[in-house]
């Protein structure tokens, strides 16, 4: 993964993973990265999530997809306009209780400020393969 053409630094303690929203229709990914310091010395957590609607998951282009950044206590949001989400292989269990899927996206970022201020735009891409998301029992899986 990278921001801006820079490495995201991955916490390797944390484990790739992938979840149902409450409402069982988005997918959310969430990439930990180190704990950095600030130009202050502060310290903050780093994190990127990606969320994608369950209902356009498939191959191909996802329609319904944001990219949030956590860096330096602030969030960037994606713009809609300029992020890509693409999956190239989505793979059921036998007994559709769970699904692995390898994809890749790409987004521009922008801090979410007050209006007419001017903020810094950040590129991010990146990928993922063979992510396992679960299926909670109570939902169906229609093929």
């Amino acid at each position: 993964m990278r921001i801006d053409g820079y490495p995201f630094d991955f916490n390797t303690s944390s484990k790739l993973s992938a979840v149902l929203s409450e409402s069982h229709d988005v997918i959310i990914s969430v990439f930990i990265g180190n704990i950095i310091k600030n130009k202050n010395g502060q310290t903050a957590e780093q994190k990127i999530e990606v969320a994608v609607s369950i209902k356009d998951l498939a191959k191909g282009y996802v329609l319904n997809k944001t990219v949030t950044y956590h860096f330096n206590n602030q969030m960037f949001a994606n713009l809609p306009s300029e992020t890509d989400f693409f999956v190239t292989d989505l793979e059921w269990n036998e007994d559709k209780t769970a699904f692995k899927v390898t994809a890749s996206f790409e987004s521009n970022v922008k801090k979410i400020v007050n209006y007419g201020v001017e903020v810094l735009v950040l590129g991010i891409k990146g990928q993922f393969e063979e992510m396992v998301v679960k299926m909670p029992s109570t939902m169906i899986v229609q093929n």
